[in-house]
């Protein structure tokens, strides 16, 4: 009996040891990437300022990371307890289930890239944007680079909710990498294509510490078919959060149209 007692006792340490090993990280991270955030806002101010460049940059951005936000959202409450649930069953299963789930989230990614590619400039040269020439020159040459954000922000977002079904905490660090990216190469150029290279160059280091977090996982080719029996428990759950997450996140692309009336400035000012 007290044999007993003992080894309870003794898993209780260990799991509090476990839950304040998570939390120090989980701390140390999200100070690390926010100090990281704010510095780049400090250099975007240094090279920008306020004015029709990071008018333009600002409103693409806006407007490239709204369906990546809303993934990013929406994928967590769904997918954790459904890999929870996976985990206990066969390999097979799960693996077969995340396969597709990588190749879904390819096939959005670069389907809304193409789509933002040859679209964006039609929409900044619109009445519709109501920027001023200069950001319309701006936003017209960065229009490329910031598309190619899309199926990296989709794949980093995917990757980190994996790396949170595992129990590990680099999915907060690796959210301060993008900012990390912008913020070097603004101190190395001050030109509007720096800041938005610096961007891609930032997501592409987010994926890479992503994929390193998710150990064995990393290997799983993407599967470009949907045949898994998950996607009816999966489908369920997205599709409500899905509307709600849209229409909550929908207010900050309405806000950029309404401030590029005010003049040149406003959104960035915003």
């Amino acid at each position: 009996m007290t044999e007993r007692i003992s080894d309870r006792d003794s898993a209780t340490v260990l799991a509090d040891r476990a839950i304040w090993r998570g939390l120090t990280a989980v701390v140390v991270f999200v100070v690390l990437a926010k100090v990281i955030g704010a510095a780049k806002e400090v250099v975007v101010a240094w090279r920008f300022g306020v004015g029709h460049t990071a008018d333009a940059y600002l409103f693409l951005f806006t407007l490239v990371s709204w369906p990546v936000g809303i993934w990013a959202s929406v994928l967590p409450p769904v997918v954790l307890p459904l890999l929870a649930r996976l985990n206990a069953q066969r390999a097979s299963a799960r693996d077969g289930f995340q396969a597709q789930l990588f190749g879904l989230t390819l096939l959005l990614g670069v389907v809304l890239a193409v789509v933002a590619w040859f679209g964006l400039p039609r929409v900044l040269g619109s009445d519709l944007a109501g920027l001023s020439a200069p950001a319309q020159a701006v936003g017209m040459a960065i229009t490329p680079m910031l598309a190619m954000t899309l199926p990296l922000g989709f794949v980093a977002a995917l990757w980190a909710a994996w790396t949170m079904s595992e129990g590990r905490h680099l999915n907060t660090l690796a959210e301060g990498v993008p900012a990390l990216g912008i913020l070097l190469a603004l101190v190395a150029f001050s030109s509007a294509a720096a800041w938005a290279w610096g961007t891609v160059a930032g997501m592409i280091g987010q994926c890479l510490l992503l994929w390193v977090a998710i150990g064995r996982r990393a290997t799983l080719r993407p599967e470009f078919r949907f045949d898994s029996p998950e996607w009816r428990a999966f489908g369920g759950g997205f599709t409500m959060l899905l509307v709600g997450q849209f229409l909550m996140s929908l207010t900050a692309v309405v806000d950029q149209f309404f401030a590029a009336r005010l003049g040149e400035g406003a959104i960035s000012t915003l």
